[in-house]
């Protein structure tokens, strides 16, 4: 039998710890914490994680909450880490967790267009052509 390697065990330790329940201040935090701070089991922070960490077969879980833990970090992050800023800013933070990660997705990414224009665009389109 080989012998694991360090990253083999640090991949196998490598999990997303849940944010507290019904504490929305602070799971907030804890999440930001987990971002930017190394964990003791794997050796690294949740933003330095490998991509394979988070991708293929852990997609699903790890991807999404590492995904949401990295929207909230960085926005906190873009208002040099004050947490009465960022509280002032995105007051859904004291709420929910899963609501002020949907607030900061629609206001970082507001949105997809179709490369032939918004709905209104097309439809004025079809109808000049007719």
């Amino acid at each position: 039998m080989e012998a694991e390697t360090a990253a083999e065990k640090a991949r196998r330790s490598a999990v997303i710890p849940g944010l507290p329940k019904g504490r929305p201040a602070q799971a907030w935090r804890l999440a930001v914490k987990q971002w930017n701070e190394v964990d003791s089991a794997t050796g690294y922070a949740l933003k330095d994680w490998p991509e394979s960490w988070y991708t293929g077969r852990s997609q699903t879980n790890m991807g999404n909450n590492r995904r949401n833990r990295e929207l909230v970090a960085l926005a906190f992050a873009s208002l040099d880490s004050d947490e009465k800023r960022f509280e002032q800013e995105y007051p859904e933070c004291n709420k929910s967790f899963a609501k002020l990660c949907n607030v900061i997705r629609k206001k970082e990414c507001p949105g997809r267009t179709s490369r032939n224009g918004t709905p209104e665009e097309r439809a004025q389109r079809t109808a000049a052509t007719q």
